[in-house]
């Protein structure tokens, strides 16, 4: 929250305080905190997993897993 915080105040992007030089990885960065931020202002907790349970296997759903079972369903 601090990043957020001096962010803000100083009207940099959360990249430029943190010094992340990799551009994919600074615009990655302003994105979750940006996700944080409007969470926060709109009264939410944010998500920080997707928290959800595959209904066919029971398990905890994953970007791999998820990314399997379309694989698998292309296949076919």
């Amino acid at each position: 929250m601090r990043i957020i915080n001096q962010s803000e105040k100083y009207r940099r992007l959360p990249s430029e305080i943190a010094r992340i030089k990799d551009e994919y990885v600074a615009f990655c960065f302003d994105e979750a905190c940006m996700y944080i931020s409007c969470q926060l202002e709109e009264k939410k907790k944010p998500r920080w997993s997707e928290d959800l349970i595959d209904q066919e296997t029971g398990k905890k759903k994953t970007f791999i897993s998820e990314a399997w079972k379309k694989q698998r369903k292309e296949v076919k």
